[in-house]
C-alpha cells in the first residue's frame, strides 16, 4: 500500500509554538499512514489514532481559549471547522476499528489536507487579527 508522508512545514504559520502543535499533528498522522502502508494491521496503529485525536481535542481547546480570551469575532466559524475535524476523526477510529487499511489512508490523507487548510485559512486569520 503506497503512503505519501505529509510535509510537516506545510502547517508553519512563523508563530514556533502553534507551529510546533501542528508539526506534532501532521508527524502523528505521517506514523500511522507509514506503519499502515508497511503492512500493519488497523487495529495495531490505533492507539496512535487515539494519541492523535486527545492531541487534537487538547489543541483545539486551546486554541478556542485564546480565541475568548481575545473576543475574536471568528470564534463561531472557526468552532465549526474544528467540528469537521472531529468528524473526520470519528471516521478515522471507524475504519481502524472496521480493519480497513485502504480506506484509513484514505481518511487520514482528507484530515491532512482538512489541518492544513485549516491553519493557513482559519488559523492565520486568528494570528492576524491577535497580532501575534
Amino acid at each position: 500500500m503506497d503512503f505519501t508522508p505529509f510535509d510537516p512545514a506545510a502547517a508553519d504559520l512563523g508563530q514556533p509554538g502553534l507551529d510546533a502543535e501542528h508539526r506534532g499533528q501532521i508527524e502523528l498522522m505521517n506514523r500511522v499512514g507509514a506503519a499502515i502502508a508497511a503492512g500493519a494491521a488497523p487495529a495495531a496503529v490505533a492507539p496512535e489514532v487515539g494519541r492523535l485525536a486527545g492531541y487534537l481535542d487538547v489543541h483545539f481547546m486551546s486554541e478556542l481559549i485564546a480565541m475568548r480570551e481575545r473576543g475574536y469575532p471568528g470564534y463561531d466559524a472557526h468552532v465549526a471547522e474544528h467540528d469537521q475535524a472531529i468528524e473526520l476523526l470519528h471516521r478515522l477510529k471507524e475504519r481502524c476499528a472496521a480493519g480497513d487499511a485502504q480506506a484509513l489512508l484514505e481518511v487520514l490523507g482528507a484530515l491532512n489536507g482538512w489541518l492544513v487548510g485549516h491553519i493557513h485559512n482559519a488559523d492565520a486569520a486568528f494570528v492576524r487579527y491577535s497580532g501575534e
